[in-house]
């Protein structure tokens, strides 16, 4: 079983918990949207950990970024307009879809085959210590390929419960309402999901 922690909890062991994630540990954690299930999106077993308990193999996950700072560094912005648009959206709860100059900076799971990424940065203290973490983390659905996300603990599948490592749960943070995504690729946004 995971240890379930509150926020309390785990801001009070911080720099244990931003260690385990560069480990590769998987956690359950809040986003200012739904509740996550995520892992250093650098780490190919961790990821593949979390396709296996998702029964999802064909897509790709989003990531937190560490920082608007680390998405205008690592993706492709096409133009002024984009940029003043993830300068006003983020933080915040929205989902962009960017061209990565690197691609091999993640793992391929993680890449899409345009070599195109989703990438979030959440408003709320979970982010904070992605930010502290300076890595990029994987931020999908708590719930099987097809089926209702997760939005209370009640609701998480039991498999996925207890083949996490770790699970914070606190629904103060989250709107229980997925990120609006938006397609920034060309340089005229579209939304792609409301």
């Amino acid at each position: 079983m995971p240890k379930i922690l509150t926020r309390e909890n785990f801001l009070a062991r911080q720099a244990f918990f931003i260690a385990e994630i560069k480990k590769g540990k998987v956690f359950i954690y809040p986003t200012d949207t739904l509740h996550g299930l995520g892992a250093n999106a650098q780490d190919a077993k961790s990821i593949e950990k979390i396709s296996v308990l998702k029964k999802r193999f064909d897509k790709t996950f989003l990531v937190i970024a560490p920082s608007l700072k680390w998405i205008l560094e690592n993706c492709v912005i096409p133009n002024e307009e984009i940029g003043a648009l993830l300068s006003e959206k983020l933080p915040g709860p929205y989902s962009f879809i960017l061209k990565l100059k690197n691609h091999e900076m993640l793992d391929p799971l993680i890449v899409r085959a345009d070599l195109t990424i989703g990438i979030r940065l959440p408003n709320n203290w979970f982010s904070k210590i992605i930010a502290e973490s300076g890595i990029p983390f994987v931020s999908t659905s708590i719930n099987y390929t097809s089926e209702p996300s997760a939005k209370h603990f009640e609701d998480i599948p039991t498999n996925i419960l207890e083949s996490v490592d770790y699970v914070i749960w606190d629904e103060t943070s989250s709107s229980g309402k997925a990120s609006t995504i938006i397609d920034a690729t060309s340089g005229t946004p579209k939304i792609m999901r409301k």
